[in-house]
């Protein structure tokens, strides 16, 4: 089954409509992963709270039942990922110290545009051989394993294990093995697949009215869960591996350009849209 629902390209379609069903419903979609990436986006000041209403609104949008977001929350409160309290009768939630920690770490990855990428990325490469049978320990996690104890990262080892044999160099020349085992063909695919939907939500994002903020939240939350979930799936060292020659880089060039074009999420301009949208409508006799 493919991994993004591609064929639902009509015309009549919304955007934000079309964007749920290429993006939103997938096969294995973990809901605390996507409670993840709307923190991520969210929340940019340590300390910055979500209502409960508002987490559950986006959830609802994008087709995440009550009970599913309940368990997320309670394994990622029970992770010390997020924290919460009440304020009356209303749960606000927060990233832990750890949870903001660790979203701040992926955000250059994450945000960066290819320009940027283009200028920081050198041409330097290592490669570290640990002994044989010997535990490598703890170790650069961007860097990739080729064969067992032999480990593959751009720029200067940052992460040396005692013992281990680190060769720097610049060349590289990798076989199609290799290249395979850094980016496999269902994660090429997976990525060209992505890249397929980005460019109609481009297109629609172009030819149809700019959506309403929720519209827009929802949008960016489902581009970049599906960008996160595809980049966690190999070592940052691919993209100065394949700098030219897969869908990867056009990807990006499209989530920056889409993300352009959207309203930056803003927590208190969401909540009083949210209330707005909440407010009974009074009727004059």
């Amino acid at each position: 089954m493919a991994l993004y629902n591609t064929h639902m390209t009509g015309d009549e379609l919304r955007l934000v409509d079309y964007t749920i069903s290429a993006l939103a419903h997938r096969e294995q979609t973990k809901v605390w992963s996507v409670i993840v990436t709307i923190f991520g986006d969210l929340t940019k000041n340590q300390g910055d709270e979500i209502s409960g209403p508002l987490l559950s609104m986006i959830m609802e949008k994008i087709g995440i039942r009550p009970e599913a977001m309940r368990v997320a929350i309670h394994r990622l409160r029970k992770d010390n990922w997020i924290e919460s309290r009440k304020e009356g009768r209303v749960s606000q939630y927060r990233l832990s110290a750890k949870g903001y920690a660790e979203s701040e770490a992926a955000r250059p990855r994450i945000y960066a545009s290819v320009q940027a990428l283009d200028q920081n990325s050198g041409k330097d490469w290592h490669l570290l051989l640990q002994e044989p049978g010997k535990d490598f320990g703890q170790r650069d996690p961007n860097q990739i394993e080729i064969v067992p104890n032999t480990f593959l990262g751009t720029g200067l080892a940052k992460q040396t294990p005692s013992g281990a044999f680190v060769i720097q160099f610049t060349d590289l020349n990798a076989p199609e093995w290799v290249k395979q085992k850094i980016l496999p063909n269902a994660l090429l695919s997976a990525y060209e697949q992505f890249q397929l939907s980005l460019t109609k939500i481009s297109e629609k994002l172009l030819s149809q009215s700019q959506p309403n903020r929720l519209e827009a939240a929802i949008i960016r939350i489902l581009i970049i869960h599906n960008w996160r979930r595809l980049l966690l799936r190999h070592p940052e060292a691919a993209d100065a591996f394949f700098p030219d020659s897969w869908a990867g880089r056009e990807c990006r060039k499209l989530v920056t350009s889409i993300l352009a074009k959207l309203p930056e999420n803003n927590l208190d301009a969401l909540s009083r849209e949210l209330e707005t949208s909440q407010k009974p409508t009074v009727r004059k006799l």
